[in-house]
């Protein structure tokens, strides 16, 4: 199995190292700056997300400058799940919330779920957002570059896969970054890799299929993230959520 080289770099740490997780860490400034972190705002220290790259083939981009892609997409995505959650979880909720989650998941956010100690939907929706947040900073999720043909598809040895526009699921714990992930936006970048490790996270529960519905469709936590930004989540995006039963 190969990976890039900076996977083995931890910055400040001096020196190299071949121990577990091979997690990318760096809290330094990113090597390859694609944009400024504007939305939502950024918390007083930025997070370090661990997590494994293998550039080795499929990218469209040298390993080097695509793993800094990812890295800052991550902690995109980072900041988005963690904003829906705060959004969520006000007392009481912005009516530009309220109107949000009405319109991408089909009811109100007040709406009573039949769970003890839960007394509202957007309760448990703030904690699933978190869950993602928590995973996306820790879990050293495995992310390769992939071409996402048929062939390729065909060759990945595992039971499940994901299939999604611009990346692939993998459980437990891998994502492959199709060559159209790469040309998006940076937030719509990032809205995919939350859209994943919500496949990863809740899995099989938000795997895409009859069963689903928008509250366990991706597509929808991806959109509503989004809605917080100055990025529209992409028409896709909205039409696969549209589709889901509430």
């Amino acid at each position: 199995m190969r990976y890039s080289y900076l996977n083995l770099y931890r910055p400040g740490a001096g020196r190299f190292s071949g121990n577990p997780p091979y997690g990318y860490r760096s809290g330094a400034a990113p090597l390859y700056t694609r944009y400024p972190f504007g939305e939502p705002p950024a918390p007083t220290q930025q997070p370090s997300p661990v997590f494994r790259f293998d550039g080795s083939a499929g990218c469209l981009l040298p390993p080097i400058v695509s793993q800094s892609i990812l890295r800052q997409a991550i902690v995109q995505a980072c900041r988005m799940a963690l904003n829906a959650a705060h959004k969520l979880e006000a007392n009481p909720r912005d009516s530009v919330t309220v109107n949000s989650f009405r319109s991408i998941f089909g009811h109100d956010p007040a709406q009573p779920l039949p769970w003890p100690r839960i007394n509202d939907s957007g309760t448990r929706f703030a904690i699933r957002f978190r869950s993602v947040e928590q995973a996306l900073l820790k879990a050293g999720t495995l992310y390769r570059c992939d071409p996402c043909t048929a062939q390729s598809r065909y060759e990945i040895n595992a039971p499940t896969i994901i299939l999604d526009v611009h990346a692939m699921a993998i459980p437990p714990n891998e994502v492959r970054l199709c060559p159209s992930f790469w040309s998006l936006p940076p937030l719509l970048q990032a809205g995919v890799v939350l859209h994943e490790m919500f496949h990863l996270r809740f899995d099989p529960c938000f795997a895409h299929g009859a069963t689903e519905t928008k509250r366990t469709n991706a597509y929808c936590y991806e959109a509503f993230a989004l809605s917080f930004t100055s990025q529209k989540p992409d028409p896709l995006t909205i039409q696969k959520c549209s589709a889901s039963p509430p």
